[in-house]
């Protein structure tokens, strides 16, 4: 009985493991794996999604492994200027441009200057304005433009730590910040959230950076705790809470927060 009841709650792990790396991520996978795994009970089902929240850092650190393998052979292959953007359209490409389109639809809305229902409505809406598409791009050429430093400095296994970071601060958001609607796909995924899952996450997280960028890892990685919380802030002074869109714009912000960081930190040490 004891056997199977560990199998059981193996299954369900493996199955939250799962809808995280699909929601997040557009590399492949058999998906077959994944029907066998799911709970055929909605309940059940509905538990391991929100479960899914805590392996986030996991799926970071999976991301930032592709694209250490994939600076590694575009640097290796191309001119620095052609392999930044190639490794940008790679970084695109591998989360299906999910949190691209929150930044996107958070521009739209925040710069609209207009009252917080009339934001959210904005927000909420798939079409995309001048706003977001003017924020995707000065985006995209600040990102562009760092890979291309980063390369210059061969400091390609430092891609590692960059989406796992930013995932591990869309945790904490989760986690610390409200949600700005009673229901939505972001309220339930609060739900399964606890002190001790925070506290794994925290520590998985830092041992990465650390046995990346060794010490200086330490004043980078809250450095860009910083920095994304100076984002939180401002979108919950606007709009008083969190929305899904946020979150996806909250990665990209904390992605070129930690790259920038970095930079900086090397040139003034």
């Amino acid at each position: 009985m004891r056997v199977k009841r560990e199998k059981e709650r193996m299954r369900r792990r493996l199955s939250s493991l799962l809808y995280a790396y699909t929601f997040l991520t557009r590399l492949p996978f058999p998906r077959s794996w994944l029907v066998r795994l799911q709970s055929d009970k909605d309940e059940e089902s509905r538990l391991e999604w929100q479960q899914s929240v805590a392996f986030y850092p996991v799926i970071g650190l999976v991301l930032g492994l592709v694209l250490w393998l994939w600076a590694e052979v575009v640097a290796g292959l191309f001119p620095l200027s052609l392999a930044s953007v190639l490794l940008l359209v790679g970084w695109v490409y591998i989360t299906g441009g999910l949190h691209l389109d929150g930044w996107m639809d958070l521009a739209d809305g925040y710069g609209s200057n207009r009252s917080r229902e009339e934001m959210l409505t904005i927000i909420k809406d798939s079409r995309v304005g001048a706003m977001g598409v003017l924020a995707a791009v000065l985006l995209l050429m600040v990102k562009a433009v760092v890979i291309y430093e980063w390369l210059r400095m061969g400091e390609t296994i430092g891609f590692i730590v960059v989406p796992l970071v930013a995932r591990f601060a869309v945790v904490i958001a989760m986690w610390r910040f409200p949600y700005v609607r009673e229901q939505g796909m972001a309220t339930s995924l609060r739900q399964g959230l606890n002190g001790r899952i925070i506290a794994v996450s925290l520590i998985f997280t830092v041992a990465v950076v650390l046995a990346v960028h060794n010490g200086i890892g330490t004043g980078i990685f809250l450095l860009t705790l910083l920095w994304g919380g100076g984002f939180v802030r401002a979108v919950m002074g606007k709009l008083g809470g969190m929305t899904g869109d946020t979150y996806g714009a909250l990665v990209e912000w904390v992605e070129v927060g930690y790259l920038l960081i970095y930079i900086a930190l090397f040139l003034w040490w």
